[in-house]
């Protein structure tokens, strides 16, 4: 059933699509209000063409790089993976001709869909018989003409030989317009059909059918224009009456809906006060007028379907390149400089790139270039688009050391599934001793004479001797060392325009075959924004940090990439939750709107003082939602005016006091030790703590100015401490210190 997925999941980018371009369409047909209706009549076969044709998507978002990235983003994570090597924005024809792969929930979600098609078809073909009934029931007044009891408005039925029913009450001035009318709807019951089976399609899609309401309004009174072209504004103005007598809303009448009959092959009229209005008060149209509808319709056609071909076009194109992503080639020489390497890959938005490592100057020995050398992306007609300095990456090797294989190879991948590929390259350092401490930068190299020692164990590695010598189980500690070799890489991320740096420094140690200056970095099971480094026999996690567009080394456990595997899909799903307080009237005064993080937990989104009309928001408070509440004063009585969110941040569970009254923070206590620290200081108490030491925080009254704080934090020397100080927000003093302590040498309680 993959062809039902394929199907299904082109359908679903097409009704996002139409989605988005909801502002578009309503200040499109905005501007053409007072333009003859059959321009907004073509807007519409565009609009609709649009909504079936699967070519330049993202033609409507080429303005907005951004936009375009997030609208392909949401479209890889619908459900349907496509194994095509084009990074995000693949072009329909990669889901039709490569494998596809689809979840449970998607393939569930495209048989409803099937089924809603079918389901609704058949509904449209029962009211279609059922009407039909109806009007076989009408009586011949003249040709082609028939008199129908059910009905309240007129109808014509047929494409090539048509019939029109009129309700009872119709005089012969107002059939003679009717004709007329009707003649003006050629081949508009083809046309209903046609746009019926685009609704069918899209049923799921409510948006779709407001457009399908928008354009048989439209269709109508285009219909009333080309009735009455050319003719005086008194015939316009009697016709305009003649449109109101067309409803003759008899009592019993069994069709009152005015275009209620769906897939029907012919026009029912409907909108009738609306059309009369419009005839009554519309303006001819001048010579200026039909040029700037023109004008619009020509750029919408550019907008929804040209400009990611103009673009293409304009950069070189990606058709008829065949998949580059194997193209490597080695040692060509261009004017002072070398290229090392070369890599062929495609930006973000499908565009051909090639990534080129060039030796800027130094020598070139028998397996390696040891000299500067520089990243550079360029275009499919080989222009220099963006470039990266090696020595920029690789801060800890000395400037014109750098080496690089002569058999070296890119390894190109999208690490953290943002739609840009990654480059990882890195330098070979020394092994750094096993007790050193890992989470510090490698060390520069060496420079200068080297040991005997340090000779021949790299000649062992170079060689491989060491693998010959003996089995691994019987080396000891020193000579197991020399089967390692280390490097430190960086990640670098191939964008549109631009070589940008996601992290360096990141150091691995490895056997000699799995390490080398650029290798493929492995990523844990279903998990994309995380990829493992080797570390002897370790294995080190590098998570991708959104927030702050980097890597960040962390220890994970099973149970971890477990809950973090759960966590992307919590906010792939977009679980929200908020959180807010009212005043004695039931206003909502706050708002916190939180987010499930990979963890499963609530990370605080933003704060929202005084939420709709005049609100404040606030974007700075990272950590975990625990509870939004009043501030209370001495007496126990609730401040209405001030709030406190209370969260787990960083370094500690602490919180905040939001002044509702003035819309601004009125006192954000600080997320670490270093606060509590300095009141112990100025106490002249011998306690300290440790930077990241475990504490929490809580606000227990507020006497005017002044709050009363309390804490309970782990202090240096196994001592814990817990209490509560006074601090004053205005004065920004503090004073009244009482505490236990336990643990250490003492345990004794300490007066203020």
């Amino acid at each position: 059933m993959d062809w039902l997925f394929r199907i299904f999941y082109t359908v679903l980018s097409l009704g996002i699509l139409m989605i988005a371009l909801l502002p578009v369409i309503g200040i499109f047909r905005f501007l053409l209000r007072n333009y003859e209706k059959k321009y907004a009549i073509w807007g519409w076969r565009i609009f609709f063409l649009r909504s079936i044709c699967p070519v330049a998507l993202s033609s409507a978002f080429f303005l907005f790089t951004s936009v375009n990235r997030k609208y392909h983003l949401l479209l890889t994570n619908l459900g349907l993976t496509v194994k095509e090597k084009g990074g995000i924005m693949n072009s329909w024809r990669a889901v039709y001709q490569g494998a596809v792969s689809a979840t449970e929930t998607f393939k569930i979600c495209s048989i409803i869909w099937a089924a809603g098609m079918v389901g609704i078809f058949l509904l449209a073909m029962i009211f279609n018989i059922k009407f039909r009934r109806e009007l076989n029931k009408a009586e011949l007044i003249g040709e082609n003409i028939y008199e129908a009891a059910g009905l309240s408005v007129p109808v014509s039925r047929g494409i090539f030989r048509k019939k029109i029913y009129l309700p009872k009450g119709f005089q012969a001035k107002e059939i003679g317009w009717l004709l007329r009318h009707i003649e003006t709807h050629r081949f508009e019951g083809v046309r209903s059909i046609l746009v019926g089976f685009i609704m069918i399609v899209h049923w799921f899609n409510p948006v779709m059918w407001l457009y399908y309401n928008w354009w048989k309004s439209d269709l109508e009174m285009a219909a009333d224009e080309r009735t009455v072209s050319g003719e005086k504004e008194k015939i316009r103005n009697e016709y305009a009456q003649s449109i109101l007598n067309f409803d003759k809303d008899l009592s019993g009448t069994k069709y009152k809906s005015k275009n209620e009959i769906f897939l029907f092959p012919g026009v029912i009229e409907g909108n009738i006060e609306k059309r009369a209005n419009c005839m009554l008060y519309q303006k001819r149209s001048q010579k200026k007028d039909r040029l700037i509808a023109r004008l619009l319709l020509s750029l919408t056609i550019i907008f929804l379907f040209l400009l990611t071909p103009m673009k293409m076009a304009w950069d070189g194109g990606t058709w008829g390149k065949g998949d580059t992503s194997a193209k490597t080639k080695t040692l060509l020489k261009r004017g002072d400089t070398t290229v090392v390497t070369r890599m062929g890959t495609t930006s973000p938005e499908g565009l051909e790139r090639m990534i080129q490592l060039k030796m800027i100057s130094g020598e070139e020995g028998r397996r390696e270039y040891v000299g500067r050398f520089d990243l550079i992306m360029y275009d499919s007609v080989e222009n220099k688009i963006a470039s990266c300095k090696i020595e920029n990456l690789f801060p800890e090797i000395e400037k014109g050391q750098h080496k690089f294989s002569k058999d070296l190879a890119l390894c190109i991948k999208d690490y953290n599934g943002d739609g840009a590929k990654e480059l990882v390259i890195g330098q070979q350092i020394e092994v750094p001793a096993i007790d050193s401490e890992m989470t510090k930068a490698p060390e520069k190299a060496k420079k200068g004479k080297t040991t005997d020692s340090e000779t021949e164990v790299s000649q062992k590695i170079k060689q491989g001797e060491e693998s010959d010598s003996k089995p691994s189980s019987e080396l000891s500690g020193q000579e197991a060392e020399t089967n390692y070799i280390a490097y430190v890489y960086a990640v670098v991320s191939i964008e549109d325009k631009a070589l940008k740096t996601l992290a360096t420094g990141i150091t691995a140690i490895g056997r000699e075959t799995v390490l080398g200056n650029s290798i493929y970095f492995e990523n844990p099971d279903e998990i994309n924004d995380i990829f493992l480094v080797p570390e002897r026999e370790k294995t080190l996690y590098y998570v991708w940090n959104e927030k702050e567009n980097t890597y960040e080394k962390q220890e994970m456990t099973e149970d971890m990439l477990k809950a973090h595997r759960e966590g992307i899909e919590l906010s792939q799903s977009g679980e929200t939750n908020e959180h807010s307080l009212e005043d004695e009237n039931g206003k909502e005064e706050i708002l916190v709107s939180t987010k499930q993080d990979s963890t499963g937990n609530e990370a605080i989104d933003s704060v929202t003082i005084v939420p709709g009309s005049g609100s404040k928001r606030f974007d700075d408070i990272e950590g975990y939602y625990c509870d939004l509440l009043w501030v209370t004063n001495e007496k126990g009585e609730e401040e209405k005016n001030y709030a406190q969110l209370i969260y787990n941040g960083m370094r500690a569970q602490t919180f905040v006091v939001y002044d509702v009254a003035r819309k601004s923070v009125y006192y954000k206590h600080e997320d670490g030790t270093k606060q509590l620290a300095d009141v112990f200081k100025q106490y002249g108490e011998d306690i300290t703590f440790q930077e990241n030491g475990t504490v929490i925080y809580s606000l227990t009254v507020k006497e005017g100015d002044v709050l009363r704080i309390n804490f309970a934090a782990n202090a240096d020397n196994g001592i814990t401490v817990n209490g509560n100080y006074d601090y004053d927000v205005v004065k920004h003093t503090t004073s009244n210190l009482a505490f236990n302590r336990s643990g250490g040498e003492t345990a004794s309680p300490s007066p203020s």
